[in-house]
Parts: structure tokens; sequence; C-alpha cells
């Protein structure tokens, strides 16, 4: 196909088209590949190939073209600045099609080419915000066993949309604090606090509507929790081995769940410090409900650590293993953001907070007591007023 060279005024912008094997960067282009991806993957595996391919091999070799040259069209798109429209209607059909064949058993060249092409076209398959955020509920488990139930495809699916909500203007909207980004994924260099919200996403008054993301929050909380239980689980069936197996589940957790977690929590106490909120606020109910579920659970951590390092203490690889779960667990790095983020807001906002870090304490000094360095680390401190005289200039 001769490589077409044009300029198009798109939105008074001006873009030159420089790609081989690219026929039009038109919605009508994209239907096109998708009728003849959705109608020649029918029967991939079947002995007799349909009409008109004489074998499997020439069928199979027309589905990988197929699959590249939407590739080809989407990265276009994207690198010509016209990826928030050009789809149109073919966006959500394109996106099952494309995880319906992850799910699917093809041939390795075209399961490869399908992986590329959702690599590439990512930002511009995925629907707009608020359909995004019930495309990821669906997909996230509801229960402790239902990891290992998701298809390749739906993890696939899920990891590409929670990629895609770490952005900061996609955090903010999701709290409430700023509209939904028409366009797709731009980096920012921040939070941002100060845009004018969408109605659906927006304010009642002076308080931003927060439902949406209490309910994401809540959701993912309860996800990092499962896979901490499981591999806590994991740990304590297996204290009384030497060497421990590398279990499953340390890698079922998909990688950005904990980091969109973390952006959250960032974006609504750098929310609350800026804002100087008080108690009244939807987004200190927010932050109260969300710490009275993670602060317990952070405590059941720390209790079952210090319980697990007793039984074993004579176990290396148990200490070892256990530090890789509560770092990544609501208990780890996630709990150190938070208190020391506390310590900045008004004694108002976290007083009813007091009872649940109250009942973090025991647990965690117990848990330090436990630990190889506590003693040495205790009578370091205990001589250092002995040692420690100051000098007099």
């Amino acid at each position: 196909m001769p490589q077409f060279d044009r300029m198009f005024l798109l939105h008074r912008q001006v873009v030159a088209w420089h790609r081989p094997y690219c026929v039009d960067l038109e919605e009508s282009t994209f239907s096109h590949l998708r009728s003849f991806l959705e109608r020649y993957c029918d029967g991939i595996n079947s002995d007799v190939p349909p009409l008109p391919f004489p074998s499997s091999r020439e069928h199979h070799n027309f589905l990988k073209l197929c699959l590249r040259l939407l590739s080809n069209h989407l990265a276009l798109a994207l690198a010509g600045g016209v990826a928030t429209s050009i789809l149109g209607r073919q966006a959500r059909p394109l996106r099952n099609l494309l995880f319906r064949l992850m799910d699917a058993s093809v041939p390795d060249e075209i399961q490869e080419a399908v992986i590329e092409t959702l690599s590439v076209g990512a930002t511009m398959l995925l629907p707009p915000l608020r359909e995004r955020m019930e495309l990821l509920h669906s997909l996230l488990p509801q229960g402790p066993d239902r990891w290992e139930s998701l298809s390749k495809g739906q993890r696939m699916q899920l990891d590409i949309i929670l990629t895609s909500l770490q952005d900061h203007t996609h955090v903010a909207s999701l709290l409430g604090y700023s509209c939904p980004p028409d366009g797709p994924d731009v980096p920012s260099s921040g939070p941002t606090f100060a845009a004018y919200p969408d109605p659906s996403f927006g304010t009642t008054g002076a308080h931003p509507d927060t439902h949406l993301a209490e309910i994401l929050m809540k959701t993912l909380l309860r996800n990092l929790g499962f896979y901490t239980d499981q591999a806590l689980g994991e740990l304590e069936k297996n204290s009384d081995k030497l060497q421990q197996r590398t279990s499953s589940s340390d890698s079922s957790q998909p990688a950005h769940l904990h980091q969109l977690l973390c952006s959250l929590q960032k974006q609504l106490l750098a929310y609350c410090h800026i804002n100087a909120v008080t108690e009244n606020s939807s987004s200190v109910a927010l932050l109260h409900k969300h710490l009275q579920l993670l602060l317990p659970h952070a405590t059941d951590i720390f209790s079952r650590s210090a319980a697990l390092i007793k039984e074993s203490s004579w176990n290396g690889s148990i200490r070892e293993k256990l530090q890789d779960v509560i770092y990544v667990s609501a208990a780890g790095s996630m709990l150190c953001q938070i208190i020391n983020s506390l310590l900045l807001l008004p004694v108002t906002v976290v007083r009813p907070l007091l009872s649940h870090l109250l009942d973090l304490l025991p647990p965690l000094d117990r848990l330090n007591r436990l630990l190889p360095a506590a003693s040495p680390l205790e009578d370091q401190e205990l001589q250092w007023p002995l040692h420690g005289q100051l000098t007099e200039n």
C-alpha cells in the first residue's frame, strides 16, 4: 500500500501524516478494520479456513496484518493529537474485541499483535472516566478467591485501567476536585485543585462530591487486604519450614493497585491541608471513613506479624518475606505517608481518629521489640546521655 503524505486541518491544528500503510484517520477506517477482525476471527482454530483463504496460514496472516494496520492507525492518531474523537462509536466494540482475543485460544503471533495493539492504543480505547470507574468496579475481585478467576484479558484490562488512573488530573476528578479531562492521559506535574468541577463529578455548595472516591477507595483497600491476608496466611501456614517456597499469590495483585490507592490518599490529604478544611467538610468525612477502615486493618497486620515472628524467630526467611508483605500492605509505606500527613492537619480533624491511632501502638510496639535490631538500638539510645557530651566552643 503506498505511503500517504497529506496535510489535514484538525481543530485549527495542521498535522502532517508521514506513516506507511495508513489509509485515512476517520471513524470509518476503524469500523472497516473491526469488521474484518470480527468476521474472520470466528473459527480461527478451525481446520477449514473461511473463504477466500486457501489455508489457515494465510487466514492467520491476514488477521495479523489487520491488527498491525489497526495499531498503525492508533499510533498515528496519538501522534497527531486527535485521539480523543477519532474512534467515535468504535472504541467500545474494538476494546471488547481485542480483550476477547486475549482470552481466546489463538496462535502466538496473533496474540502478540493483539498485545502490541492494546499497548499502543490503550488510552484511546478506554471509555470516559465515569464509565471507566464502572468497568473497574466490575473487574476488581469482590472476594479473596477471585484473583485467580480473572482471565488474562480481564487482568490486562484491569491493569490498563489502573495505570490510566495514575494521572493527577484523573485522581483529582475522582475526588471531585476538578473536571474529568476530555483528552487522553496528559502528564501532570502535581496535584490539581483549582479547576472548575464538572457537574457530574462536582460539588454541592462548597463541598466536593466524594461518593465515587469513597466507593473506589473502599474497594481498593478491600482488594489490598485480600492480597495481604492471603500472603500472611501462606507465611503462617509454612512458618515451621526452613525454606519458604514462593507462593503464586505473591504476584497476583495488579502492580498499580497499591499506587492508585496511595495517589488518592495523597491528593485527599493534600487537599485537606492546602484548603484548611474543617471537620464538617465532605473531604474530611471521606478521610475519616477511609482511615476508620484502614487503621484497624493495619493494627491486625501488626498483630499477626508480631505473632508470626515470635513463633518463628529462628527462621530468617520468614522475616525477609514478612518485610516484603508488610511494605506493600496498608501497614507499610502507605501508613507512614498517612501518619506524617495527619501531623499537618488541625487537631479537630484528627481527633476522631485518635482511638484507632492509639489501638495501633501496642501491636506495633510488640513487633518492633521482636525485630533483631531492637535491642542494640534500645541500648544505644539509653547510653546516649553518657557518651553524647556537648562540646563547648
